[in-house]
């Protein structure tokens, strides 16, 4: 063993959400002296029994991302033989929707039912099928989808399978799949319509939760991913949700992140966008942030532009 720590083990931990497990540190030639010399001068931490995070890489204070793949590279470092199931395996496979907050979850062997302070070990009927991942087994998607669904807020769900499909991780056939396999899990009823929603042309987890709200609240199923075309038939806008005026015209929404429409290029395109809709015909464009689809604010300017 060495009291250095060669600097593959800190491109590793930097794949994984900046954990490594003593196993890896071990298979790198790191000491437990070492180890124990970097807890105690608090250049890492101890997340859980075999887990350490390095630190290697800052970390924003709302980057749910690495929050939650962090909780699954815990779940799946914490036993050599950990499988990543639920919602920890859908975060891994990229998929998006997920609730902001995660906790550490995975399936062990038969005779093994105890994991680590603060990893959850499942215990499912039907385990399903996994994959290989960096190394590491996780459930495969349809698998993990059957898992974590039933658990997840019925806008998560919905924003979970848009992903799903919008990434080509499943098709649209698969989804009579995934309800046959729910069959007998609790919650199954309330999970049958969202199933029928599912649409993968919806760009966005928000875009999801935007849709789910406005069915929930009576307005017409919207057109996803509308497109406006002048009279010559050339494209002059795209919106994430629409819907037909009762005379002529469409309500087209967009629901702005800053990420991506704070830059002066932005609000440029933004602007001659806004303006080529509202000059186009009797078409009218709403715009909403985030937090207007969660107060209330979405649903209802939708609906008052629907009925003027």
């Amino acid at each position: 063993m060495t009291n250095t720590v060669p600097p593959e083990v800190f491109l590793l931990a930097c794949s994984q959400a900046n954990l490594v497990s003593t196993r890896q540190l071990r298979a790198h030639g790191v000491s437990e002296q070492h180890v124990a010399t970097r807890v105690r001068r608090r250049d890492w931490i101890r997340v859980t029994n075999g887990v350490y995070d390095l630190r290697c890489s800052p970390v924003e204070p709302h980057d749910h991302d690495h929050r939650r793949h962090r909780a699954a590279w815990i779940g799946l470092l914490s036993h050599p033989l950990a499988v990543a199931v639920g919602n920890c395996a859908l975060m891994l496979h990229g998929i998006e929707g997920l609730p902001r907050r995660i906790e550490p979850e995975i399936i062990l062997p038969a005779g093994h039912t105890t994991g680590s302070a603060g990893v959850r070990v499942r215990q499912f009927r039907r385990p399903g099928n996994v994959v290989k991942f960096r190394g590491q087994w996780i459930a495969e998607p349809i698998t993990a989808l059957v898992q974590a669904l039933p658990e997840l807020p019925r806008a998560n769900a919905l924003a979970v399978l848009d992903s799903a499909l919008h990434r080509e991780i499943i098709t649209s056939t698969d989804l009579a799949r995934i309800e046959r396999l729910l069959t007998g899990r609790r919650g199954v009823r309330a999970l049958r319509p969202l199933l029928g929603l599912a649409d993968g042309r919806a760009e966005s987890p928000m875009e999801s939760t935007a849709r789910l709200a406005s069915i929930d609240a009576g307005l017409p199923h919207p057109l996803v991913q509308l497109r406006l075309h002048d009279e010559s038939g050339r494209l002059i806008a795209r919106g994430d949700l629409g819907w037909a005026k009762r005379t002529s015209g469409y309500v087209l929404t967009e629901i702005d992140s800053r990420e991506f429409h704070d830059t002066a290029e932005a609000l440029f395109y933004d602007r001659a966008r806004q303006n080529a809709i509202v000059l186009s015909g009797d078409h009218t464009p709403l715009r909403f942030l985030a937090r207007d689809v969660y107060d209330g604010t979405f649903v209802r300017d939708v609906r008052r532009a629907l009925v003027r």
